[in-house]
């Protein structure tokens, strides 16, 4: 009878529900695992082809109720080929020097994530980290963890890292982080480089978390060749186009574009007529991404920022993403708006806050964003108080 409890019973956990980091207007639940006991490698390998990622000392999969757009993914090594766009990003890129090393969160790599992060991601969670929380991500595992260093021949300097854990089929990179400068996909480059490196050691897999429909941040990962998805248990090549389906026209959607009215005001849009004016300055990748998902014929609340923080018209997207000729470094664009019609009466931040059908609004979430997705259920909830027509 005592063999019967050798070994302790493991739980899973639920989350609270959170908001989506990816998917605007959305939640996140997580089922979560602590990875503790005996035999973890084989644990972390199960979970791993199971769908579940790591992060400090637990293992974690989505569990979110009504959503399932979170894909695990891995590249077959063995399916994989080079594409002739994989063997420009494998060229750009082959001149660094490749090595496994202890996880280590000295000033070099705190500096580079450091870099990284504010660039690419200056409004997640991650750019808040201290050193003392980067330190607790990089060396706070109970499995095999490793980093993958790329680094400048010449100068010896650490151009790109990647967190990963050796599993008993391959790898699973956990994160990277690079010089955000860096010309030639080199975060591509990097997942190159582990299939190189399990090509090498004779391992089928590298795990590369979950990709995401719609989240610009995840595009790159189902680009290469031999990727497979976890559906229905299984994981199964993953096709190319994602329906045989002809495409339909996506269904329009909402916005809010934040301005400084001594700078830009409503005054000054409708000015403009039916020319409409760029929606130029931003410098701001998230923001900047919200604008590369918009369409002609989007629409967006104008928000007067600074002192006012109100709701004051109603504008359209005329043109889409395009190079912002403001930007001296060729790295941001902008779309074109024009007025449609004033609000019937301005909604105030104060308002919306102290409203409880907002509390996920990305106005209220991420209140540094100039430009923020809004769901079309929150638009005719604020059109409504803003006496205008949806």
């Amino acid at each position: 009878m005592d063999r019967l409890f050798t070994h302790r019973i493991r739980q899973f956990f639920a989350t609270i529900q959170v908001p989506c980091p990816y998917l605007p207007e959305r939640t996140e639940q997580k089922l979560v695992l602590e990875l503790r006991g005996h035999d973890l490698a084989g644990l972390h390998t199960n979970l791993s082809r199971a769908g579940f990622r790591r992060s400090h000392h637990l293992a974690y999969r989505p569990a979110c109720q009504a959503c399932n757009a979170c894909v695990p993914i891995r590249v077959n090594t063995e399916s994989f080929h080079y594409s002739r766009s994989m063997r420009r990003i494998w060229r750009h890129q082959k001149h660094l020097i490749a090595k496994f090393v202890p996880p280590s969160a000295d000033a070099e790599h705190f500096a580079l994530f450091q870099r990284y992060v504010q660039t690419r991601h200056g409004d997640s969670d991650m750019a808040q980290m201290d050193r003392a929380e980067f330190s607790s991500m990089m060396i706070d595992s109970p499995v095999d963890t490793w980093v993958l260093e790329l680094r400048d021949p010449e100068t010896h300097a650490l151009v790109a890292a990647c967190l990963c854990d050796r599993l008993g089929d391959g790898v699973s990179a956990v994160y990277s982080y690079f010089e955000p400068d860096s010309k030639g996909s080199i975060g591509s480059h990097i997942v190159l480089r582990l299939i190189e490196a399990m090509r090498k050691v004779g391992k089928p897999y590298v795990y590369l978390g979950f990709w995401i429909d719609g989240s610009q941040t995840m595009a790159y990962k189902r680009r290469f060749p031999g990727v497979e998805a976890l559906k229905d248990g299984e994981w199964q090549p993953m096709p190319r186009q994602l329906s045989d389906k002809p495409a339909e026209k996506p269904p329009m959607a909402y916005w809010l574009f934040k301005t400084e009215p001594g700078k830009w005001s409503w005054g000054d849009q409708v000015k403009k007529g039916a020319e409409g004016e760029g929606w130029n300055g931003v410098r701001n990748h998230q923001a900047a991404n919200n604008m590369r998902a918009m369409k002609v014929g989007d629409r967006g609340f104008f928000y007067h920022s600074v002192n006012e923080r109100q709701i004051v018209g109603i504008v359209e997207v005329i043109e889409e993403y395009h190079p912002d000729p403001t930007d001296a470094q060729g790295k941001f664009g902008m779309v074109r708006v024009q007025a449609i019609k004033p609000v019937g009466k301005p909604v105030s931040l104060a308002q919306v806050k102290q409203d409880g059908r907002f509390d996920d609004l990305a106005l209220v979430r991420q209140p540094r964003l100039s430009v923020v997705p809004v769901s079309e259920e929150h638009w005719r909830m604020l059109c409504d108080m803003a006496e205008v027509e949806a």
